[in-house]
């Protein structure tokens, strides 16, 4: 699900890359990003949040991780989304295209393209009307580092912005980078993403991703935008159980209260 792709991103997006992950382009930034009084505003006019509220105790470093954190049933946010992005789609690589650092006040605007390969699904059920309707299924998301986890706790995944040419989704993530060897946490921090979707042609589409960290106290610590191009591989698949949840009647129940309908036989 989209939980699968956003964690992904911004993992990567928080850890330190290798020089020789990276191939600089020589033409400098676009301009994509302006800064003003601590905000980040893309050229749609979306703004990230200054700061965000500081991270629980029990997620501070030296706390141990608590596993049934992985297992929590979140509730599901359904939205619907246009068409075109309805199906399952890859990606080969990004671009970084700017990037701030809080701390030394440092920007940098030089192109940095580098191998992305992953896919991400996006339709989860359909409506009578034949409207396609999304939701994140996962309330977390976890990468192997060798020696310890990446762990993306989801907070918050809203749509912003919603038309015929594009979606533009909000994402708030709590990680903490936990030790395998004892279950400490030795790092936490927050993670808020701000993603454009919009197509190019049939069966591609332009993603936009401007994503910042914020410190466990929850002042901005860095900021990244990326760009990428996605290729729709396959058609939707309708989700009616994951995970010993009933998304059927989640999405029916949800339809009921909003006076929408019923979903699609």
């Amino acid at each position: 699900m989209l939980i699968q792709l956003c964690v992904f991103l911004l993992l990567c997006a928080a850890s330190e890359a290798k020089r020789s992950d990276w191939q600089e382009d020589e033409d400098g930034g676009d301009g994509s990003v302006q800064t003003a009084e601590g905000r980040t505003v893309l050229k749609l006019g979306v703004k990230h949040s200054i700061n965000l509220t500081a991270i629980p105790d029990k997620l501070q470093p030296g706390s141990i991780f608590d596993e049934r954190l992985l297992q929590q049933n979140q509730h599901l946010i359904w939205y619907q989304i246009p068409k075109w992005l309805a199906g399952k789609w890859q990606r080969e690589q990004e671009t970084t295209v700017f990037s701030y650092d809080y701390e030394s006040r440092q920007s940098d605007r030089q192109k940095h393209r580098f191998t992305s390969r992953q896919t991400a699904d996006f339709g989860v059920q359909k409506d009578k009307a034949g409207n396609i309707w999304h939701c994140n299924l996962a309330s977390a998301g976890v990468s192997d580092r060798g020696s310890y986890r990446s762990i993306a706790l989801v907070r918050l995944q809203e749509p912003l912005q919603v038309s015929a040419d594009q979606l533009t989704l909000k994402e708030v993530f709590t990680v903490v980078n936990v030790a395998k060897e004892t279950n400490v946490i030795m790092e936490s921090y927050s993670l808020e993403s701000l993603t454009r979707y919009k197509p190019i042609s049939d069966g591609n589409v332009e993603t936009s991703m401007s994503m910042k960290i914020y410190n466990a106290d929850g002042s901005a610590k860095k900021l990244q935008e990326n760009v990428a191009y996605d290729r729709r591989i396959g058609p939707m698949d309708v989700v009616d159980k994951y995970k010993g949840k009933d998304v059927r009647a989640d999405f029916e129940q949800f339809l009921l209260e909003g006076n929408q309908g019923g979903p699609a036989p």
